[in-house]
């Protein structure tokens, strides 16, 4: 195999660059990658099997290693479906949407999770090609994997839960449509509506798409936009129209989050403010006032995101006569769509109330709103992201060691 050698500053070359020498991966422009998902995984490791709790056998566990909480739901639906479920459970379990359910039918729980794991590579690539368009240099990009890596909510990144899956699709379908291949983004999109309620807002890349190529008369890009749009609708649509027949309540999925899940909606924030209020300092609360900071990181990078102005970079298309107007309106579009998703992603998360659980889902939820790292990444100091890595990952340690042993961290 052919390899590449980095040069010193005299011009000589001080270092093979190879898949046989892991040194090189930290420096080499294809294995930039490898460190990120090595780290990754140690981290979960090292939690899941030193544990940062006294005595974890004292808490009995229904799940198994990675299998926990959510991942049972999504395991029982796609081994029994959900009309097949046990008691009142095959009504509150429509709240899970299909898509992970049918892979774990496909693929089985343990190769789902397999799957996940190399799913989260290509999540590292595709958001490293993100942040290039939005204009980052490499080491800002690859900085931004680095942060969605270590991200406090990472473990369910490599567990059966619908955010990873929300995330590829999101990235993939974008890669698609900036690309003009807009069948391939609508297919992708339709998967990433039936994967949880908050993918429908990936509709706002297309909507901005086809706004903005409208007003500059862009009506080939208005057209492939319209049915990338399309394909994100049909897939909540097909979902709806699946409870309609069998539950005769199409928005059964809305409905049930508060009559059996006890979850409701709330004003942004709220649930932070009823924790400083009521939660005290005591141990049960410090991973909560943890999570108050890495909320306050979080709408930190999507502010940053709004400062992006005018400094991103094209993808390269296989159409080679695109116009310049078409380019241009594909690179402003995805930045403002970028924009608005964040801002509305976070806007969701944080209003996300649950059974007097104020954490429960909203970390996890807001994680995967891919832009906000972007925003971190593009204006915070390199010492500044490495303090923040350490916070991510002492959350994520501590996160990982009560989810891997049945206690309860969403």
């Amino acid at each position: 195999m052919a390899s590449s050698k980095v040069q010193n500053s005299l011009g000589q070359s001080n270092l093979e660059l190879s898949p046989w020498n892991p040194r090189s991966w930290f420096l080499s422009k294809r294995y930039w990658w490898v460190p990120i998902f090595l780290i990754h995984e140690l981290v979960l490791l090292a939690a899941t099997f030193f544990p940062l709790m006294s005595h974890p056998a004292v808490q009995h566990r229904q799940g198994y290693f990675w299998f926990q909480w959510d991942s049972l739901n999504y395991i029982n639906i796609g081994q029994l479906g959900y009309t097949h479920l046990p008691g009142i459970f095959k009504y509150k379990e429509v709240a899970f949407f299909p898509f992970v359910p049918v892979l774990v039918r496909i693929f089985t729980p343990w190769g789902v999770l397999v799957l996940e794991q190399v799913v989260f590579i290509l999540v590292l690539l595709l958001l490293k090609s993100f942040g290039e368009r939005m204009g980052l240099n490499r080491g800002q990009a690859v900085a931004a994997a680095w942060l969605f890596a270590l991200n406090p909510a990472a473990i369910f990144y490599s567990s059966i839960y619908a955010e990873p899956w929300t995330l590829f699709t999101t990235l993939v379908s974008l890669f698609f449509a900036v690309r003009k291949r807009w069948l391939a983004a609508a297919i992708v999109a339709a998967m990433t509506s039936l994967t949880q309620g908050t993918g429908i807002l990936a509709g706002l890349f297309p909507l901005m798409f086809f706004i903005l190529s409208i007003a500059q008369h862009d009506y080939k890009t208005a057209r492939g936009s319209l049915v990338w749009g399309l394909g994100s609708a049909v897939g909540l649509a097909v979902y709806m129209l699946y409870l309609g027949k069998t539950y005769h309540n199409p928005l059964m999925f809305s409905t049930v989050q508060t009559t059996l899940w006890h979850a409701h909606w709330t004003w942004p924030w709220q649930p932070f403010l009823q924790e400083l209020h009521t939660g005290g300092l005591g141990r049960h609360h410090r991973l909560r006032f943890a999570y108050e900071g890495i909320a306050a990181i979080y709408a930190l990078g999507a502010l940053m995101m709004w400062t992006l102005k005018g400094s991103h970079k094209t993808a390269n298309t296989s159409t080679t006569n695109t116009s310049t107007t078409s380019t241009s309106t594909t690179s402003t579009s995805e930045q403002i769509g970028a924009k608005l998703y964040v801002t509305a992603g976070l806007l969701v998360s944080f209003s996300f109330y649950s059974g007097g659980q104020p954490f429960h889902s909203t970390i996890r939820i807001a994680s995967m709103f891919f832009p906000l790292y972007i925003g971190l990444a593009k204006y915070l100091p390199k010492w500044v992201i490495v303090i923040v890595l350490l916070a991510f990952s002492a959350v994520v340690y501590a996160g990982t060691s009560l989810f891997t042993y049945g206690y309860f961290f969403q």
